[in-house]
C-alpha cells in the first residue's frame, strides 16, 4: 500500500508556486550568507519565520473558503486561519526541538536553530522531518567529496565545506544542506501540482 505523502496545504497551483519560490529564494540567500561570513542574520531569519506563517496563514484560510479539510480542522476561513497557523506553530517547533539538540551537543549553531526554525514555519513538522533527512544525505555527500578532494592534493584529510571555522562553536553548518534538500523535496513531492510531471 503506497504511503500518502504528508500533508501540505494546497489550495491552488499559483500558491505552491509562489511558496516554491519564495522559499527556496530565502533558503539559498541565507546558504549563500552563511557561505561567506560563516552568520545568517537574524533580520533574515525573522522575517523568514514572519512571512513562513503569513503563508500558512494564508494557505489555511484558502482552504477553508473553499470547504476543504486543513491539517487538522476544517470548515470555515476563521478554522482555515488557526489550522494554518498550528500547522506553522508545529512545523516552527520541531525544527527548534532538533536544532536545539544539535546545538547542545556544539554541532549546530545558534544561527542555524534560528534558521531551521523558520523553514519549520514554512513546511510544518513532517516535510521538515523529511527535509533533515535529505539534508544529512547532502552532508555525507559533500564530506566524501571534501576527503577525497583532500587526497587527491596529497592531504591527509580536506576541510569539508560546511566544516566551521576555527574558533566557531558548531561543528558545520546547515544552511547549504537544508537548501538542497529543501529543493529536493520540493521536487520529489509536488512535481505535478508544480507542472514538472504528468504522473
Amino acid at each position: 500500500m503506497p504511503i500518502a505523502p504528508p500533508y501540505y496545504p494546497m489550495p491552488s497551483a499559483e500558491y505552491l508556486i509562489a511558496v516554491a519560490i519564495l522559499l527556496t529564494g530565502l533558503m539559498g540567500t541565507a546558504a549563500w550568507i552563511d557561505w561567506k561570513t560563516w552568520r545568517i542574520p537574524k533580520k533574515l531569519t525573522v522575517g523568514m519565520f514572519a512571512l513562513g506563517v503569513v503563508m500558512q496563514l494564508i494557505g489555511g484560510a484558502w482552504l477553508g473558503s473553499q470547504g476543504r479539510p486543513g491539517w487538522l480542522l476544517d470548515g470555515s476561513v476563521a478554522l482555515g486561519l488557526i489550522d494554518g497557523l498550528l500547522f506553522s506553530l508545529a512545523g516552527a517547533i520541531t525544527g527548534f526541538a532538533i536544532f536545539f539538540g544539535f546545538w547542545i551537543m556544539s554541532v549546530a549553531g545558534g544561527g542555524d536553530v534560528k534558521h531551521a526554525t523558520a523553514l519549520g514555519a514554512w513546511v510544518g513538522p513532517r516535510f521538515f522531518l523529511g527535509i533533515l533527512f535529505f539534508s544529512m544525505l547532502v552532508v555525507a555527500v559533500l564530506t566524501v567529496v571534501s576527503l577525497l578532494s583532500g587526497l587527491a592534493k596529497g592531504k591527509p584529510q580536506g576541510d569539508a565545506p560546511t566544516a566551521a571555522k576555527p574558533g566557531k562553536r558548531r561543528l558545520m553548518s546547515f544552511s547549504l544542506p537544508l537548501a538542497v534538500a529543501t529543493l529536493i523535496v520540493f521536487l520529489l513531492i509536488f512535481r505535478v501540482p508544480l507542472g514538472l510531471s504528468n504522473s
